[in-house]
């Protein structure tokens, strides 16, 4: 099965946490695809305000404006 990656490496995306009654959302930027171990894509993402990098998948991910 082939996979189409929906964000681009270098696209500016935002992460959404959801965790209890606690959203928050920080922007992040596509460095990576990573092969998808299941039926979801996902990538990894360097965070805009400090130096981390992180995995996230798809459905956590969305477009910054």
């Amino acid at each position: 099965m082939v996979h189409a990656d929906r964000y681009a490496i270098g696209e500016a995306v935002f992460l959404t946490h959801h965790r209890a009654s606690v959203t928050w959302k920080a922007e992040y930027v596509v460095v990576g695809h990573i092969a998808p171990g299941d039926l979801e894509l996902r990538y990894l993402i360097q965070s805009t305000n400090r130096p981390a990098e992180r995995t996230a998948r798809e459905h956590e991910l969305s477009r910054a404006a």
